[in-house]
């Protein structure tokens, strides 16, 4: 059997018109409407070193719905945590500006421009869990490419982000209390039509903060940092093993380039000494192709 086709948002994008295009507060809202997968996340990266992401995740297979919350956490000098827990049920406010499950809650402003967000679901559990809250301020404009939707066989897959933003964050992680500033990365993800497991065989996230060289550590801000955020992953054999790929460039908190094309190589692969099976690469080196803003 031949295997099903995938064609990209990109290559879907008419000549002449913007292969990238601005979203709209509707590409944010929960769409939960078929068999498949949805997940709003916040990535962070903190001044104080802190970084991870919390995220709200839905799927619905085989008549069961699934609420999960998924967050990892770093601090320099400490264990990495990563809590996956049951969120019981998805509640959703003021046309998905604000929504919550068992554990954490993420709401909007009226005008998009603020999210706060109340992470909780690891110290419900346990004295020595999670809990921390976040606000992120949206500094740029959000993009999609093309119209979002990738075709994979018979469903689709789409991705809107909001790339740059400033954090604001508080919390505790293996006991030890943060309060810190840093910057931030939105994404809303949906899948319909497709159990998640066929939308990509192999993933690929990287979100990367750098400074201009010599920048004095205490102007190392989210105000004057460039962010690398690059979202990759290769569909399965099934639907025609092809490299999709949603990539930006911030400069200052303002969007200077979105990419549409990302390669990836895994450099010296070595088994990881945590057990866990995977095999984890000692570099990986990104190459992206799109246009800038300007």
């Amino acid at each position: 059997m031949a295997p099903k086709k995938t064609i990209t948002a990109a290559s879907l994008v008419h000549e002449g018109h913007p292969i990238a295009t601005q979203t709209v507060p509707a590409d944010f809202a929960w769409r939960r409407d078929s068999t498949g997968s949805e997940t709003q996340t916040l990535y962070f990266q903190l001044e104080n070193g802190c970084l991870g992401f919390v995220q709200i995740a839905w799927a619905y297979l085989a008549l069961t719905t699934t609420i999960e919350t998924n967050a990892l956490f770093y601090i320099p000098g400490q264990p990495c945590v990563f809590e996956s827990h049951n969120g019981h049920n998805l509640k959703v406010h003021k046309k998905s500006q604000e929504f919550e499950c068992k554990g954490l809650a993420m709401a909007w402003n009226d005008d998009q421009t603020q999210l706060t967000v109340k992470y909780t679901a690891g110290r419900e559990r346990s004295p020595k869990g999670v809990a921390a809250s976040f606000v992120f301020t949206r500094k740029s404009d959000g993009y999609k490419i093309g119209d979002g939707k990738t075709y994979i066989g018979e469903g689709t897959a789409s991705h809107y982000f909001y790339p740059a933003g400033d954090m604001v964050a508080k919390g505790e992680i293996n006991g030890v209390k943060f309060d810190s500033k840093g910057a931030g990365l939105f994404i809303h993800a949906h899948s319909a039509n497709i159990m998640p497991y066929n939308v990509g065989a192999e993933w690929n996230m990287v979100y990367f903060i750098g400074y201009r060289e010599g920048t004095p550590e205490d102007q190392k801000k989210a105000s004057n940092a460039f962010t690398y955020n690059v979202l990759q992953y290769e569909t399965p054999h099934s639907a025609g093993s092809v490299n999709c790929a949603n990539a930006s460039l911030t400069e200052s908190n303002r969007l200077s380039a979105v990419l549409w094309e990302t390669d990836v190589k895994h450099i010296d692969d070595e088994l990881d000494p945590n057990g866990s099976g995977y095999k984890l690469p000692k570099r990986v080196v990104f190459t992206s192709t799109g246009k800038t803003t300007d």
